[in-house]
């Protein structure tokens, strides 16, 4: 029996097709010791720890773009907000999630932030000043001025985003644990990997590893999602 050769339209369709129905996450936890750092004096730093247009403006002047509800649910949520700055030009932002827990809405669950610690997420540097270290410039910055009575500085990236990966192990980082997180046809979330060496302090359904995307999963997420 003859094969028939798909047209590479055909294939490319039928991939993404797949891939719609079918996609598989792997999320890295990881952590970092503050430790004392040079000051970075070229840089200023802003914070912001309740809402301001200036946030939505800053995410479309470096590419991004971020709803005003969503800055809103990140302040309820006691998130704060940072722009490193040099001159007139924003170099990175970030947020920093306070302890006592981050949510990865990937997985559904809580991790711990420690007393001492705070957990960094979207970090972003704009594309005129990569490949110049920023990501360990950014850090260094924060340890100087929000952060010197910490003792940890927790993070998470999805492992096919390699420049993150990259970028987080430089600094100074170290890989704590691993989530898979599979998802079918937008229906079905299926936990292939338990956090081996993090506790998990509560989420949707925690110990199950098949869940149903209905609402009630719909609405966990949202109540908790920043």
């Amino acid at each position: 029996m003859k094969l028939v050769k798909l047209p590479d339209k055909c294939r490319a369709w039928l991939g993404d097709r797949f891939r719609s129905l079918l996609s598989l996450d792997t999320i890295l936890v990881l952590k970092k010791d503050v430790s004392a750092v040079p000051d970075r004096g070229e840089f200023a730093l802003t914070v912001f720890d309740r809402y301001d247009p200036a946030i939505i403006d800053i995410y479309r002047s470096t590419g991004g773009e971020i709803s005003e509800g969503r800055v809103r649910a990140r302040f309820a949520h006691r998130l704060k907000f940072y722009q490193l700055t040099r001159g007139e030009d924003t170099v990175a932002r970030t947020w920093l999630v306070p302890p006592p827990r981050r949510f990865i809405d990937e997985a559904g669950y809580h991790f711990p932030v420690p007393e001492t610690a705070s957990w960094i997420r979207d970090i972003f540097v704009s594309p005129n000043y990569r490949g110049r270290r920023i990501f360990s410039v950014l850090l260094d910055v924060l340890i100087n001025r929000a952060l010197a009575s910490e003792r940890e500085i927790w993070s998470d990236t999805a492992a096919r985003n390699q420049s993150s990966v990259k970028a987080h192990l430089n600094a100074g980082f170290r890989i704590v644990d691993t989530l898979k997180i599979l998802r079918l046809n937008k229906l079905l979330l299926v936990r292939l990997r338990w956090p081996a060496r993090i506790d998990i302090l509560e989420g949707f359904r925690p110990g199950r590893r098949v869940i149903v995307v209905g609402r009630p999963y719909r609405e966990y997420k949202n109540r908790y999602l920043a």
